[in-house]
């Protein structure tokens, strides 16, 4: 089977807030083909509309998840915060 994908390196970044919604348009209409889309954001925000997320440093991963559940595990109100506490775990185990 050929999947199809596409992978968007912080798509968003620097664009204003009307052209940011129409990309994340964009990007569910193509998940919603069967298109798999990978997307690099710095903007905790955007990681929401995901199905999954990845958190990464230093090229490994830290967390892996759906976002919802992610958040419940690390006991985190918002994808932002749930960025800085793993992190800041991780940092802390590395010293």
């Amino acid at each position: 089977m050929i999947r199809h994908w596409c992978f968007l390196d912080e798509p968003t970044s620097g664009v204003d807030p009307q052209a940011r919604r129409e990309f994340w348009q964009v990007i569910n209409d193509l998940a919603q083909t069967g298109k798999s889309v990978i997307v690099s954001t710095h903007f905790m925000d955007e990681a929401e509309y995901c199905h999954r997320v990845i958190v990464m440093q230093d090229g490994r991963e830290v967390v892996l998840g759906k976002p919802a559940e992610l958040k419940d595990q690390h006991q985190a109100g918002s994808m932002q915060e749930l960025f800085l506490r793993v992190l800041g775990e991780n940092n802390a185990k590395s010293v």
